[in-house]
C-alpha cells in the first residue's frame, strides 16, 4: 500500500470522528433535560399499578446483601 492510497482512509476517520464527536454532544445535553423522577403525585390509578408492576421484578430478582457483609455485621452487633 502507497502513502497515497492511506491518505483518504485517515481522512474518512477523521470525519467519523467529528461526527461521533456531534452526535455524543447531542446526546449529552438530551440527558440534561432528561427527567427520571420529580417526586410528583402520579395522575391515576393504572400509571401507579404500571409504575409498580415495572419495580417489582428488579427488587424481587435482587438477592439481597452479600451473606458475608450480613454475618460480619451479626458478629459485630452481639460484640457490643
Amino acid at each position: 500500500m502507497s502513502a497515497a492510497s492511506s491518505a483518504p482512509e485517515s481522512r474518512r476517520l477523521e470525519q467519523w470522528e467529528a461526527e461521533l464527536a456531534e452526535i455524543r454532544a447531542e446526546v449529552e445535553r438530551e440527558m440534561e433535560n432528561l427527567v427520571t423522577e420529580d417526586d410528583t403525585p402520579v395522575d391515576n390509578i393504572l400509571w401507579e399499578k404500571q409504575q409498580r408492576l415495572l419495580t417489582e421484578p428488579l427488587y424481587g430478582a435482587w438477592p439481597g446483601p452479600d451473606q458475608r457483609a450480613t454475618e460480619a455485621t451479626h458478629e459485630a452487633d452481639q460484640e457490643r
